[in-house]
């Protein structure tokens, strides 16, 4: 079987650090328990200090844990250089 290897990609995220001042995409009902809405359009709830990231569309949101998001296959934060190697390499 062929071996494959993910492309580096860029992504906007914001970590969720205070309910009274949500990132985007952050949603309230029901006593006012936060939560995005997939691109599958599932509602999902999302805990403090979780990273929200934009699907791409800017309507659609997914959450991810710190642990994760800072981990060894997590992200990094993006400098301009970053940009322009990333541009150089599509």
């Amino acid at each position: 079987m062929p071996l494959f290897k993910s492309k580096p990609k860029i992504i906007d995220a914001e970590q969720f650090l205070d309910p009274a001042n949500p990132p985007r995409g952050v949603r309230r009902v029901f006593q006012d328990l936060p939560f995005v809405i997939t691109a599958q359009k599932m509602e999902v709830r999302v805990k403090i200090g979780e990273w929200i990231v934009d699907e791409g569309d800017g309507v659609h949101f997914y959450p991810i844990a710190d642990a994760i998001f800072r981990g060894p296959k997590g992200y990094d934060p993006l400098d301009i250089q970053d940009v322009v190697d990333t541009e150089k390499e599509q």
